[in-house]
């Protein structure tokens, strides 16, 4: 396969596929739990219609959307965003709702992706973002700090 291809599941899940059994078995699995396969989807234009589904399909990445909100601070147990409270970190997600005196810098990074219908904006969670960038978000940042004092 010459090309990355990224599916999403819900708004905020990523994942790398790539042309292996494991990942054929995972598409068998998906699609038996549901999922519809691009196939069955078609293009952007048909998912972008639906209020809710989940679906895979194979779209290029147009652009990175720039800002400084590519990064926050996540929760060290379910890796939702966390809020600075009484100087203690507090889970935002309901199911969660841990505190702890620190949090983990996090990657978060809106791109603009399309296919041949329609273009869409997708957030690459911090686990897709640190396996393509190789590093965790708060080295990424350090860096940037250290290149700033040059």
């Amino acid at each position: 396969m010459n090309s990355v291809q990224i599916s999403t599941m819900l708004s905020f899940k990523i994942y790398f596929n790539l042309d292996t059994d494991v990942v054929k078995t995972l598409r068998k699995r998906l699609a038996q739990q549901g999922y519809k396969t691009p196939e069955d989807i078609g293009s952007v234009s048909t998912i972008s219609n639906s209020v809710q589904r989940n679906v895979m399909c194979f779209v290029t990445i147009k652009r990175v959307e720039a800002g400084d909100s590519w990064w926050y601070y996540g929760c060290n147990f379910c890796h939702e965003e966390v809020h600075l409270l009484e100087g203690r970190y507090m889970c935002v997600n309901p199911k969660c709702l841990k505190s702890s005196p620190y949090a983990e810098k996090s990657y978060r990074i809106m791109v603009l992706a399309h296919d041949k219908t329609e273009a869409v904006n997708v957030v690459l969670s911090d686990r897709v973002v640190k396996r393509l960038v190789g590093k965790i978000a708060t080295m990424l940042l350090e860096e940037i700090e250290d290149l700033a004092e040059l």
